[in-house]
């Protein structure tokens, strides 16, 4: 786990270098589900999961362009989401400009709220101890660099969570 004196450091590039290879060693060893279990749905997929479906198929989290599947993450399975969910955290650390750090996930993609409770819940605790811990330090580091949801994630959620663990959500 990463350890941080403050903010500013957290903000430095340093930092974000430390948040993506966290990143990359834990979720190293996922194993990418079949093409045709990447969507709970399946094979009856509305057009839009059909259409994300076509542009996964095959790739690796690594080939992946967030321009063109943005928006998959929220209709993936269980098992799809822990697969490609470095793709996304890694896209939002690279947002990292001179203007501050852009957390661009959906809040309920990270944290269980609302409707979304039991499948984030699901989610989450399909994650390993490593893929778990480095999710944690990257809602750390956006809370610290971003307004909004990224902190809104980690007070409501993961800032509570230990793995295997997790605070009573509603």
């Amino acid at each position: 786990m990463l350890v941080a004196d403050n903010r500013e450091n957290r903000r430095s590039g340093k930092w974000m270098e430390a948040i993506s290879l966290s990143l990359r060693q834990a979720f190293k060893h996922a194993p990418r589900p079949d093409d045709s279990e990447l969507f709970d749905d399946y094979p009856n997929l509305h057009p839009e999961e059909e259409e994300h479906l076509q542009y996964l198929k095959g790739k690796s989290w690594k080939q992946i362009d967030m321009h063109e599947c943005g928006f998959a993450i929220m209709n993936l399975s269980v098992d799809g989401w822990r697969y490609f969910l470095p793709a996304y955290l890694l896209d939002t650390t690279s947002a990292w400009n001179d203007t501050g750090f852009y957390f661009g996930l959906r809040e309920y993609w990270l944290c269980p709220t609302g409707q979304h409770v039991k499948h984030s819940l699901e989610r989450v605790s399909s994650l390993s101890r490593a893929e778990f811990d480095a999710g944690k330090e990257y809602v750390r580091f956006a809370k610290d660099c971003a307004d909004g949801e990224a902190r809104s994630v980690w007070r409501n959620f993961w800032n509570q969570a230990a793995f295997g663990d997790f605070p009573e959500v509603v």
